[in-house]
């Protein structure tokens, strides 16, 4: 029997991230942020630049990719919470007056759980996964940015 197939396709397994490694405690953590669109649950590509605070003076404001995704990088072991504000939006969903407000999560939620936030927009949910952080909002419109 040639073993040769199998070794090669458990060598492709480990290398692509099959097996992962246990974070260690000095490491720095990493969270997945998505901007999901209110109304229809699509992500928002490339237009929000999320204004993301730490207790700790960190602060990160990068426009999300293609997938509506942001990475964030937590480098102070201290920072238990994240404060988290979108720009450049028409409606914040997280709250019943859309009024566009930053909020707190808690890392350790994040990270274990993951967070969704409510979404007062419209009808969409997305399921938590650990380490995403998801939030609705609608985006401003162009014409909506020029006269504001």
């Amino acid at each position: 029997m040639d073993l040769r197939l199998p070794l090669f396709f458990a060598l492709i397994f480990i290398t692509q991230g099959g097996l992962t490694a246990t974070q260690t405690a000095d490491a720095p953590r990493t969270f997945t942020l998505l901007l999901l669109n209110g109304k229809t649950g699509s992500p928002i590509r490339w237009r929000g630049a999320p204004s993301i605070g730490f207790p700790s003076g960190q602060t990160s404001a990068q426009r999300t990719n293609f997938f509506g995704k942001e990475t964030v990088r937590v480098d102070n072991p201290d920072d238990r919470q994240v404060d988290v504000s979108v720009d450049f939006i028409d409606k914040d969903c997280r709250s019943e007056n859309y009024e566009r407000r930053g909020e707190t999560y808690s890392i350790e939620e994040i990270l274990k759980s993951g967070v969704v936030s409510k979404n007062f927009c419209g009808k969409y949910h997305a399921q938590p996964r650990p380490g995403l952080l998801a939030i609705y909002v609608v985006p401003a419109t162009f014409k909506e940015l020029w006269y504001e």
